[in-house]
């Protein structure tokens, strides 16, 4: 997936996951600015290796104003 970012244009992604799965592409995203978010299914079931991450780079899909976004 790495490789394939790289020569690729595009904006910024955001993830939906609740693993560390996707930790070392979320902090390589983060340097090359070009990662938005990771939203968690909800605060129990996220990842315990995102904890250092900046509350700028994650959120709750049980927040009813992320509801609310990403249901249209």
């Amino acid at each position: 997936m790495k490789r394939m970012i790289e020569g690729e244009e595009f904006g910024r992604i955001i993830l939906v996951s609740g693993d560390g799965d996707y930790k070392k592409l979320v902090d390589f995203l983060i340097k090359r600015n070009k990662f938005e978010k990771i939203l968690f299914p909800n605060e129990k079931f996220a990842s315990s290796l995102y904890q250092k991450l900046g509350s700028e780079y994650y959120d709750y899909l049980e927040k009813p104003e992320i509801k609310t976004k990403i249901s249209h």
